[in-house]
């Protein structure tokens, strides 16, 4: 049973930043923001307090599907990256395939071996932590979908589209990325970008059920991104999503960007979250509500009940 006086635990909350990612967990559930970001901070130290350490542990809970987004986009950025380029785009495919192949079983052996016992930050799918289903037939489930998902892969246009871009063209940025607008830190975590001529291409792997206002978000941060880290204007920016439900890649330039719709959505959702934190720089548990409504699929269920 969680110590309830957790929650009015002081807690420092260090330079605030925003991502999509955070906004989305903020409207899934303040408190868990709170977990995610306050709560686990720290955790990973041995000497930190028992709720911490839980908090840690359920931080780094990934549901199987995202586990899935994480590896398909490790596995494509090696493949184009890392290697000599491919002589054909077949040839792209196969090594492509090889790499997803290798993360796939390197993840079910960490986490068969339960590795997160001694080391929280090592793989540990959701469904399994809370035993949702067995073992061998989430793998089973997971391997027939990122199966499917690299045939829509190789079957779509995007594999063309990459294997036609130089070597020394692709930008080699560490992801998630970070860069500000004002005061005001973000993050974005593009899975590929490269130069095209004058112009700057930023991939997005996951396309698939984005709505248009989110689409148009991740667009208007690709810009504004590229603006402050590569010095490109906004007119050579040129955003791709890859929608593996209908194996096409479309393409949103600067035209069809609404920059300032995305920006109020960023501001309003940024003062949201900064309210939370009081004026001596600290948060408490306690001011972030819990949506009981959403308990049965939050990661940070065992540490609330």
């Amino acid at each position: 049973m969680t110590d309830k006086l957790f929650y009015f635990k002081t807690i420092k909350a260090d330079n605030f930043s925003w991502s999509v990612a955070r906004r989305e967990l903020f409207a899934f559930c303040e408190r868990a923001c709170f977990y995610h970001y306050y709560g686990a901070s720290g955790g990973f130290d041995g000497y930190s307090d028992p709720n911490t350490k839980k908090l840690y542990l359920l931080k780094k809970l990934i549901p199987g599907r995202l586990w899935l987004d994480n590896i398909f986009s490790k596995s494509l950025r090696a493949t184009l990256t890392q290697s000599i380029q491919a002589k054909t785009t077949q040839d792209m495919a196969a090594d492509f395939s090889r790499r997803l192949i290798r993360e796939f079983h390197l993840g079910r052996r960490i986490v068969e071996a339960k590795e997160w016992r001694s080391d929280p930050g090592k793989l540990n799918l959701l469904e399994l932590y809370y035993n949702e289903i067995s073992v061998d037939k989430h793998f089973a489930v997971l391997w027939n979908t990122l199966e499917s998902r690299f045939k829509n892969f190789a079957a779509s246009n995007l594999p063309a589209i990459l294997h036609k871009v130089d070597n020394l063209d692709w930008k080699r940025i560490p992801v998630p990325a970070s860069f500000a607008i004002g005061k005001l830190q973000l993050w974005i975590a593009p899975d590929l970008i490269w130069q095209d001529g004058d112009c700057i291409s930023i991939l997005d792997l996951n396309a698939s059920g984005q709505n248009e206002e989110k689409r148009n978000t991740y667009a208007a941060l690709n810009v504004i991104f590229a603006e402050a880290k590569l010095k490109i204007s906004p007119e050579k920016v040129i955003s791709l999503f890859f929608n593996d439900a209908n194996r096409q890649t479309e393409l949103q330039g600067l035209e069809n960007l609404n920059i300032s719709r995305a920006m109020e959505g960023i501001s309003a959702s940024a003062a949201k979250m900064l309210e939370k934190i009081s004026q001596d720089g600290t948060v408490q548990g306690i001011n972030f509500a819990a949506s009981e409504q959403n308990c049965a699929r939050c990661r940070f269920r065992e540490f609330c009940n």
